[in-house]
Order: structure tokens, then sequence, then C-alpha cells
């Protein structure tokens, strides 16, 4: 059972736009009537990922199944285990882990600790994208899916923009026409909501096709059957068709047939605003059954309200530089109303924190004991494991695990600014102390006899977090130290060194309407990114592991760290002067500091700053002097004019005509303009006739040029962020770290170019653009009647949304921040250093603004692996190539309204966007007032203006992106080691992802094959009823073929033992003496082919209702084997009698009795030795949990076993008490 977490990640359907969300907080009453105005409310599914409202424990169970844990992505996993529950087929191992990716500002502790995750039992968590997926029995989702059919697009691979047909238009009219938009509440299928699972057999995420209802895998590794549990309710669930049924659990069926029942178990609803509803939704495993019957029952606590909050940030826009009017309303002159408006936002829901209480099995329970923590109201954390048997093993035994955890708070200071000042109630639910406490994990230990043992002590980095409410976080959401921001909306000019022409456009945007944001520093500052981190682990041996951090590096577009932000700013700034002090040759281009010769690949925008001191000359004689830029256009040389010559002879009349006395003896301008790409020269020059003007020779003139332009960081290059990676993992004898066992470094550079292998995967896009946008403005005034008229104007403009969180994330898919496509592992020990590099799949995610990030399925894929020794010699080289063919395409839509987009732009402007309305501008809009009509309705006919700017098929904006579902497979795999290459290719059954060919390529040339038959290939007896219960794992048939020919096979007969078990029955093995020919039949609905398989090999003839065998035989030599400790152990092997002859020994105990039995009749067992003298028997006795204690051999002996408090085997004893096997540890108790 894996990672049990309560998983509640939200993402919000808000309609036309989409704010940021950082954080936890509540809605100030004082807010709520602005907040339920803006267009946030109008925005839907264009940013599914946004929002993130989930408990400690999902929260925690999200961060490990969205961000892979592997060389990868630059992490290492810590792993501590726990306990491992083992009962008959039950194997279900319980750990802790530790992803070392660094921790987040506004990260809680999960209920073991900061950072930390219980690896046990099994959960699926609903990520609602948008607005949760239900039934709505209006036909919008049918009518659009109907439209995008006839595209003919259904299986992109690509994202889609427009222009869309008139067909989709019109199904889109739904959305388009309403101005409320409320009806796009309810019809949240546009982007499907996706399931994450994990249980003890596997993990993954699906999506259920609304088209048909049906379930698709989205990465698919293995065929794992997945079945919807409904029911007919008003409680919890939501509806999934027009019965009224309701979503209550999944059962997941894997290809081993055993089966993980999952139950709703809580629900994250909004508090406010109340339409979008529910939020998320959690499944906990509540039930697993194997195919022998045996079950492991899940219980918890659900009795603890959690409150999820968040918080964000966002500035909206029009582009001063786009803004025009396109009506021909003359009364209102040029006015183009260009406004910002900037928004904090909140969000606030309620649920059920779900935690772990018992696991039970037949023979054992493991209790999970937790407590209230002071980090979080009502929320609890985990001190204590302890196993129980059910059935001690022997009258005096009695067997008890007991497991502690030991916590600490990790307390930040009590500084700086803080978003939870804009939450006035948000201390009805958090109080200070829960802003600066998070719970730190110091210990685990098992407890024996009230003494601690198996101790692991954990040690963190010293750096200090914030306040969990803090503006100091770097684009990422980790600490970068900046606790004098005020916001969380990033100076974007440090995001856009690679294109400071598009930075022109809109550094300098329009007056805001609200309360303007700051802006923040958001850069990443790799000190501060380790705050909290896992930095050491003590293990119970007494040795000590130590984890080296630094920063992850990758190629993108340039992004300056918090260092690099005050000193390196890629800005070239250069002065040229003249003074008359320097020969010119005659020629202003003539190199000398009175010109620059500039040399651009692009377009680049430059700032002149041009001043000019007169010193004792007048303003008329200098009046004279040159600026300009020079270069060639169309063959043609051009000057543009830079000098300041009317601002000297403006002063000259001032001083020199009217005698004003002047304040100063320097003029000075500046100019901003875009310089086309190409060659050319900045000038200046005084005039020759003022003679040298050098301070003592002359009368001191001078004019000087200050240019400077952005020095563009071109293309991608390396930078640094996106938290930290390993750089080193070093192995001590102890904490002090006096003597270094061993240490392992990893690299992350291409070993071809010595350059920088990492990849930027987590995008940064902050900034949202909104093209060719229109606004339908109204503004009243008042007539000299009882009413007030309305003048509107129509403008066209380019908008933009600047979040304070990132708008691309993709819930579709796992994803690192970066991905490494080479690592390189160097083992250090005793002056020898072998390393080894990991080649991984790793491309960049396809893009699309106002749509989500498509990864490559097959990223973080191992490519390769090269082993070299200490000599630097290659020992063994591995590679792997794959293939993740769709096997079913899919999509989601994100898309808005080009009309009256940001309604709120316009507040306090004196203008407002007028409502839509499906009325014709007829007499209904006009009043009359003394015999003039006057327009005199906030309201416009949308389908007239939507045909006279917009055009229909261009008012929908709309970007489909796909969301298909791969099959994933290993296609080849290719060794070389000592000389030899061997290659190792992979076929497969499509539907079933089961492998059904492997051929291996000999390195004398030749080719061995080896086919496999499972249960659905057979499509007869009772291998039809195996399908049917998904149990399709088992081999039927394995079939060698060398060079197309037949060499050997094994056929193996199934049988139904109980309902769902179905175990062999016989074996034949084959005997070919000539290679038969490929299509030789050997197995079909008519039995087998008696030519190939002569003879019963082994007849599995009897078994418990386990599973376990109890009567064999192998070449007609028969072999009994008695079980019992419910199915736990083996107590007798007993050779060369029949089965029912040890039955009947036996007496009226049967072997399936005493299979069933909590403890055996060891006297009755060793009776069996004189009751059956021509049978070998082997008699076993155990002492649980540690293992066999005694074992009688046939001839009469015995061998005892002992073991330490810690259950591991010290000694071995032969039947007269000698010790024949000692074995020591170094950690002893």
């Amino acid at each position: 059972m894996k990672k049990l977490q309560c998983f509640c990640n939200i993402k919000r359907v808000l309609q036309r736009s989409i704010a940021m969300i950082c954080m936890a907080c509540v809605i100030p009453t004082s807010l709520q009537a602005q907040i339920t105005q803006k267009s946030d409310d109008y925005s839907l599914n264009r940013n599914p990922n946004n929002y993130s409202i989930a408990t400690p424990n999902a929260a925690t169970f999200n961060k490990y199944m969205d961000s892979p844990v592997d060389l990868y992505s630059g992490t290492a996993q810590v792993n501590i285990p726990v306990y491992t529950l083992k009962d008959g087929s039950v194997e279900l191992p319980i750990s802790l882990s530790y992803a070392t990716s660094g921790i987040k500002v506004n990260e809680e502790a999960g209920w073991v600790g900061l950072g930390w995750m219980l690896d046990v039992g099994g959960c699926i968590t609903r990520k609602v994208i948008g607005e949760i997926d239900r039934y709505n029995p209006e036909p919008y989702y049918k009518n659009v899916m109907a439209a995008y059919e006839q595209t003919g697009k259904l299986s992109n691979t690509t994202h889609i923009k427009g222009p869309w047909s008139s067909d989709m238009r019109l199904a889109m009219d739904w959305f388009l026409t309403e101005p409320s938009m409320r009806k796009a509440h309810y019809e949240g299928r546009f982007n499907p909501d996706v399931f994450c699972y994990s249980c003890p057999d596997g993990k993954g995420r699906f999506v259920i096709d609304s088209r048909n209802d049906s379930i698709y895998l989205l990465d698919r590794r293995e065929d794992v059957k997945i079945e919807i549990m409904t029911e007919r309710s008003f409680s919890n669930g939501q509806v999934v068709n027009a019965l009224g049924s309701r979503l209550v659990g999944f059962k997941l069926t894997f290809p081993n047939g055993v089966a993980h029942n999952f139950t709703l178990m809580s629900v994250m609803s909004t508090n406010f605003p109340v339409y979008m509803g529910v939020q998320s939704e959690f499944y906990a495993l509540s039930q697993t059954v194997y195919p022998n019957g045996q079950k492991v029952d899940y219980s918890y606590d659900t009795t603890a309200v959690n409150w999820g909050f968040s918080y964000g940030e966002n500035l909206k826009s029009v582009i001063l530089s786009s803004s025009v009017r396109v009506d021909n309303n003359q009364a209102c002159g040029d006015n183009r109303v260009a406004r910002s408006h900037s928004s904090r936002n909140f969000i606030d829901c309620t649920g059920r924190e779900v935690n772990l209480t018992q696991i039970k099995t037949d023979n054992y329970e493991v209790h999970f004991v937790s407590s209230l923590r002071d980090d979080l109201p009502e929320v609890k954390k985990l001190d204590r494991i302890y196993v129980k048997s059910l059935a001690a093993v022997q009258p005096a035994d009695t067997c008890c695990w007991d497991y502690r955890f030991s916590y600490d708070y990790f307390i930040s200071e009590d500084s700086g600014n803080c978003w939870s000042k804009y939450a006035s109630h948000l201390s009805v639910y958090r109080q200070k102390e829960h802003m600066l406490k998070r719970l730190k994990l110091n210990t685990v230990f098992a407890t024996v006899g009230g003494q601690e043992t198996e101790k692991y002590r954990f040690f963190y980095n010293a750096k200090t977090l914030p306040r969990k409410d803090s503006y100091a976080v770097d684009y990422w959401g980790y600490y970068n130290g900046q606790l004098n921001n005020t916001s969380f909306i990033p100076d974007i000019y440090y995001l856009m060194w690679h294109d400071p022409i598009q930075y022109q456009k809109i550094q300098d945007l329009p007056r805001d309407n609200s309360e303007p944001l700051s802006k923040a520093m958001r850069a990443y500052d790799f000190e501060n990114s380790k705050a909290s981190i896992l930095t050491g682990v003590q293990y119970p041996t007494g040795g000590y592991s130590e984890i080296v951090y630094e920063p992850h590096h990758f190629v993108d577009y340039f992004v300056p760290t918090l260092l690099q932000t005050r000193t390196d700013l890629p800005m070239e700034s250069l002065t040229i002067y003249d003074n008359n002090s320097f020969d010119d040759h005659g020629s202003d281009l003539y190199s000398t500091p009175k010109n620059h010769f500039y040399s651009f690949k692009e377009d680049k925008v430059v700032t002149v700053t041009l001043s000019l001191f007169r010193g004792k000359n007048t303003w008329k004689s200098v009046a004279a002097h040159r600026a300009y830029l020079y270069y060639i256009e169309n063959d043609k040389p051009v000057q543009k004019d830079l000098s300041l010559k009317k601002e000297c002879e403006a002063l000259h009349i001032k001083e020199e005509i009217n005698h004003q006395s002047l304040p100063s003896t320097t003029v000075s301008k500046s100019y901003k303009l875009t310089v086309k790409k190409g060659t050319g020269y900045f000038v200046v020059d005084l005039p020759d006739e003022l003679g040298d003007q050098t301070i003592g020779s002359g009368t001191d003139a001078r004019i000087s040029m200050l240019i400077k332009y952005d020095n563009k960081v071109e293309g991608k290059r390396e930078s640094e962020g996106a938290g930290v990676r390993i750089k080193e993992v070093n192995f001590y004898d102890s904490p002090s770290k006096g003597t270094c066992l061993q240490q392992i470094s990893y690299e992350y550079v291409n070993p071809e170019t010595n350059t920088c292998s990492g990849l930027l995967l987590n995008k940064l896009q902050f900034v949202n653009y909104y093209p060719g946008t229109y606004d339908k403005l109204g503004q009243y005034f008042t007539t000299a009647c009882n009413f007030q008229k309305v003048e509107s104007i129509a403008c066209r403009s380019d908008k933009l949304e600047l979040s304070g969180s990132n708008f691309f994330s993709s819930p579709y898919q796992a994803s690192a921040n970066v991905g490494y496509t080479y690592v390189k592992e160097t083992k250090h020990k005793d002056g020898q250093e072998g390393y080894t590099w990991y080649k991984y799949h790793n491309e960049e995610p396809r893009m699309e603004e106002h749509s989500i990030p498509v990864y490559s399925p097959l990223n973080g894929s191992l490519l390769e692996t090269a082993v070299y020794n200490a000599a630097k010699a290659l020992v063994q080289k591995t590679q792997f190539a794959y293939e993740a063919p769709v096997y079913r395409y899919y999509f989601g839509m994100n898309f808005y309204d080009r009309i009256n987009l940001f309604p709120e732009l316009f507040y306090q402007s004196g203008w407002q966007c007028m409502a839509m309305s499906d009325n014709s501008d007829g007499a209904s809009y006009y009043l009359r007032c003394n015999n003039f009509l006057f327009y005199a309705q906030m309201a416009f006919w949308q389908a007239g203006f939507e045909n006279t700017y917009v055009g229909s098929i261009n008012r929908l904006a709309m970007v489909v992106h796909p969301l298909n579902f791969h099959n994933i497979r290993l296609k080849e795999k290719r060794m070389w080691k000592d000389g030899v290459e061997i290659c190792e290719t992979y076929n497969y059954n499509l539907q079933t992802q089961q492998l059904k060919e492997k051929q291996i390529g000999l390195s004398d040339g030749s080719t061995l094959k080896i086919t496999y038959t499972y249960p659905n290939d057979c499509p007869w007896g009772i291998y039809t009823t195996m399908t049917r219960k998904h149990c399709i794992s088992p081999i039927v048939e394995e079939k060698k073929f060398k060079n197309g020919r037949l060499m050997e096979s094994i056929l193996t007969e199934y049988l139904q033992v109980s309902e769902g078990l179905y175990l062999p029955s016989v074996q034949h093995y084959s005997e070919i003496t000539t290679p038969l020919v490929a299509s030789t039949m050997t197995f079909s609905s008519a039995g087998r082919n008696k030519t190939v398989y002569p003879a019963d090999n082994i007849m599995y003839h009897h078994y418990d209702k386990y599973g376990h065998i109890l009567n064999l035989s192998v070449n007609n030599r028969e072999s009994t084997y008695l079980w019992s400790y419910k199915g736990q152990y083996p107590v007798a092997e007993i050779d060369n009698v029949s089965y029912d002859t040890v039955k009947a020994a036996l007496g009226s105990v049967t072997p399936e009795n005493l299979s069933s039995m909590p403890i055996p009749n060891m006297d009755l067992l060793r009776s069996l030795r004189t009751k059956l003298p021509a049978a070998h028997v082997r008699i076993y006795e155990y002492k649980s949990p540690a293992g066999v204690s005694r074992a009688m051999l046939p001839n009469g002996n015995t061998v005892g076993y002992e073991y330490d408090s810690l259950n591991r085997l010290v000694k071995m004893k032969d039947y007269n008490g000698k010790t024949t096997g000692e074995y020591n540890y170094h950690y002893k108790p």
C-alpha cells in the first residue's frame, strides 16, 4: 500500500480570466463585493492548474506524484524502511520517503514532518481541472464535441489554435452570448479532471473520456482494469450520468488479479465563491482482495475538519501602444480608455482530513496512532506505529513491533512582509504560531522492552524558512531572502532579457484604477533555497550519510539569479563626446571618441541622452553642433537628427536677447528610439569654429551622448534556478564526519560537449497576452428629461495579464523542474574512482499560450548506461529504445471571448463595459427627449458588434491541447560486455501491454526468439473466465525458437481453486528431438499437441484456500506440503508417500484445516515421522515474526535458530545444541 495521503489539489474554473494562487487564505468581508465583480468570475478552464488547495498530507502526496525522484531530475530519494507486513500472499512495506528537491515557502508539513511522506496505504485523488466534470443535461458539451469532430483534427498531437469554423462558433454560442457566463460553471468537461492513484501494485493517472464515459490510463505501462462504483445518492460524489448516479468509488484490478477497492472519503468544497462547488475528492484504499481470497482492510479517521485557503495576485492591463478607437462617435472625441487593474484574490474551502488508523490482515493488525500538533489547527502528526499479532504463533509468544516518531518544529522569525495582512478573517482559522511553525521529524526508532533501538536521526540545513505567508519567494516558490517584497507580482524585466523589444512594449502600463501592486524581486538565490532541507541521516549502525546540494543548471532563455540581477545586467552603456581636441581627418565617421560604430543583429531599443555644456561660449555659437544617427536604408545613407539645436536657439532668445538669468549652462535631452538591425554610427560634433575646447585651452564647451541599449542575451543559454540538485553524497562513520568511508558525486554535463545537459521543464510564464480584443464601452450623461442617455465607444487593443504565480503547469503528467539528459555518477572509495554515465530521454514541453504544456511521455526514460572502471576503461554498456504510440486520442479546450474581456479595467474611468444583448439595435434601446432620440440602454447588440468589428470566426479565442493516452513500451535493449554484443527486441499485445515476443540477437549471428501466450490469448474454457476476471498475467505457454524453428516449450494448464483464484493444474515440458517449423500447433481449444507434449511432467493435485500447494507430483514422484499459522508458513514437507496416506496419518485434521489453524499441533506433526516410516519428513517450527526457530530433518536431527531483539539471525545450532554458525552485526541494541 503506497502513499496514503489525503490529496485535494484544486484547480479552479473562474470564467474569463484567472488569478494567481500561492497559498492559503480567507476572504475578508470588505473585499467580497469587489471580487464578485471581477472577470475572474468569468474564466472557464483557462488556467486549469493554477489553484492548489489541499490538506497537508494531500499536498505531500501531490508532490511525490507530480515530481519524479531520480537522477534524471537531479534528486535522490531517501528511503527509511519501517516495517514490512507479511501474511501469506500479502506483503506490504511501510517506509518513510524524502524527496531532495527542496522545500517551498508555502509548503505545509504532512503528518510525518516537513518534506517527508509515509509510504503506506493507497488513494485516488481527483484533481478538478476547471469546473468539476459532471453530467449536464444541456447539450453544450455534446454540440462542441460534434463541431470539433467536423474539423478533422481529432488525432492531433500538437496544440491547435483558431480561427475556428462557423460551426464551432455556433456550438460555442451558449458561452459567447451569455453575459453572466453562469452556464459555464456547470460545464467543466472541456478540460477533463484527472485521477491520480497509488496502491501496493502501482501508481498512475487516468481520465474519464466524457464522450463515452470510458476510462483510460494516461501513460500506460500495464493493463489496469478500472471500474467506477456509483450509487443513487445525494450525499457525496458528483453526478456522472442522466440517471442521477453519483461517483462513490473505484475498483482497480491489476494483471495479477489483485483487486484494490477505493471509497470516497473526503470532498473539498468552496465556501466562497459558493458557485465553484466541489474542488477535489479523495478516495481511500478501503480493501485489497488477493486471488486466493485473502483480504487487507484499511480503516481511517475522518473526524478532523480541514480548511483550505488560497491567495493570489494579478494585474490586467491594456497595452498602451495597441489601443485604438474603432467607432465613429465623434461626440466622444479621440478617447482611448486605457487602464490597468490590480487585484488580490482569496478562496477558501472545507473538507475532511483523512488519516490512516489501521491495516488488518488475517493474522495481523497495524495501528497508526496520531495526536494534534502545534503548526496547524486540528491536524495531526503520526506518533506511533505498532503491529499486533491476532494469533500468537506459540502460546507464550506475543508478537508486537512498536515504532515511535519524535518531532520538533522549524520556527520562522516573525519578520518581513506577508500576504495574510490582507485577510482580516484569517485569524479565525490560523494563529500566528501556525504561520511560524513547521513540523520537523527528528528521529524514528523501534522500542523493545522499553528500550529505543534501530534509531534513525535526521539533520537539516540551518537556514530558517520565512513565514508560510511570506512574499520572499523565487519564481518557483523557494525562499530567496527578499523579505522586503510586498507582492508576488514579479518584475518581468528580469524575465525578458532575451526579448527587450517585447519588454519595451509592456514596461510602461497605464494607470491602475485600483491599489497598484508593487513589483517583487523573485530571482533565485541558492543559499536561501536550501532552507530547512534534509542534509544528513544517521543510521542505527551509527554511520552517517551527508547530502550536499548545488543549484539546478539548465539551458533556456536566460533567467538571472539574485546575484546576477545586481552585477550582470544585460545593458550596454557607453558615452561618446566631442570637445574639438582630436583630429577627425575631415570625417565624422573616422574612429574617434566622438562616434560609435554599432552592428545589431536585430532591432534594438536604444536610449540616447544628449548633453551639451556651452562653457564660456554663447548658446548661439554652440547651436550649430551636430548629433545624429547614421545608417544605410534602401541603399541610401540616412542621417537622423538628434541634436539640441532648437533647445539652444530657445535658450539664446531667453538669455542673450531677453537677458533672462538661467540656472544652468547645460542642456540635456533623452530619446528612446528603435534602431533597425544592421550597422551604423552614433555621432556628436561641436562646431569646428569654436576651436579646441579642452579645459585651459579654450572656452570649455563639450557635447556628450550616453548610449544605452539592452544587450540581448542571445537565444538560450545556461542559467541557475528551479531549486536544488544532488551534488554528492558522503558516507561517514558518524555525524562528526571523522572518517569518510565513501563518496558518490554527480555531474550533469554532456560528455561530448562538456556543456550543461539540463532543460527547464517547469517553464516560467507569468505573462499572458490577449491580442486583438474589443471593448464596447458606455458612459451615462444627463439629459433634459427624466433619464440618462448613453454615449458609447468601441476600442480595439491588445491586453495582458501578469500573475504572481506561473501560469503554466500540467496536471496530466508528472514533471520535474529540470530534466537532465546526462548524469555521471562517480564512486570514490579507497582511492578508486569507477563511474557510470546515465543518458535519459529529455525533451522540452510543447507550449502554447492560454493552454497547458505537453510533455513527452518518454521524458525520464533511461536510454543508456555506461560503466567505467577506475582506469576509465569501458566495462559494460546497455542501451534502451522505447516507443509511446497513442492508443486513444483526446484533448482539452481553453477559450475566452475577445469582446469585453476584462471589464474591471474600466472601473473609475467614467466608462464601463456595456452588457451584451441578443436584441438588435431597435427602438427598445432609445428614449425620446424634446423630439430627440437618445440611446438609453447600457447594453448593445452583441451579434451586430461582432459582425462589424470582430468577425464571427475570430471572436472565439480557443486553444485545443492534446491529451492523448500513450502505451509506454521498451522496444529494444542492447548490451556490450567483454567484447560481446547482445541485442534484445520486444513485441507486445497492443491492447494489454503484455510482452508477446522477445528476440535475442546472439554474437554468433543467430537469433533466439521467445514467445508468450496468456489467458486472454486463449478464448476457451477456464481462460475465458480468467480473462473476464482480469487475471491475465499468468503465462500459459512459453516457446523458444532458434533461427525460426521451434526448439523447446513449456505449457501450463490452469484450474480454478476458488472464486478468483486460478492456479496451475499441470505443466508439460516439450520433448522435441528435431526442431519444428514455427507454425506447428502446440496448444488449442482441442487440447495440447501430445507429440510435442507427451507427458504430464508436473501435476498440481491439491491446494489450500490460500493458494499454497499441498500436493504435487514431478514425473510421478509425489510430494506433500503442509501449512499452518493461518497460511503463513509451511510446517512439513513429506516425500515418497501418497497424499491420501498423509491425510490418513493426520486423522481428523485435514491438510486444508491445518492451513487455517492459528497454531499447529506440533506433537501431531512430529508423530508423522513414526506414522510414515517410508516417507522423508521435514518439520518446521517458527518464532513469529522472525522466522524458523527449529527444523527437524528426515534423519531425525534438528537445527535450531536464534534471533536477537530485532529479529536478526544470530546463531545456528545442531541437534546437540552445538553452535554451528554465528552472525555478528555492527549495530547491536
